[in-house]
């Protein structure tokens, strides 16, 4: 099942950069496309039977990459962290605190205070 979620996680990552970066998609509120591309995306990949914690992980790094490709700062990726959460609770209200926690221990490169700030 991990090589699966670890699958549906590119996958999921690969959609929001793609959504973020299409220009019609984000002429709005950039916060709301941040927060809605994380929201569909996990939602999605929950709906096919994934556990939420890798593609949550995966849609918030893809924020992160769109929003360094539009020269934002990475904080406007903050936004993802919390569609993430939305949707694992709309998934299952018991997998938005692990994936809470997940996210505060993921730590790729020392401390992720994108992460860790958005979830509190």
């Amino acid at each position: 099942m991990e090589d699966i979620a670890g699958d549906v996680g590119e996958l999921v990552r690969w959609a929001v950069v793609s959504v973020l970066n299409d220009p019609a998609r984000t002429a709005g509120d950039i916060q709301d496309a941040f927060s809605g591309a994380a929201y569909g995306a996990v939602l999605g990949a929950g709906e096919m039977g994934a556990d939420v914690v890798q593609p949550a992980a995966q849609a918030i790094a893809g924020a992160k990459e769109a929003a360094q490709g539009l020269g934002l700062p990475e904080e406007a990726a903050a936004q993802a962290v919390q569609g993430a959460l939305q949707a694992a609770e709309t998934l299952d209200p018991r997998a938005a605190p692990r994936l809470k926690d997940a996210l505060g221990k993921q730590r790729p490169d020392g401390p992720n205070t994108i992460m860790t700030d958005a979830i509190e």
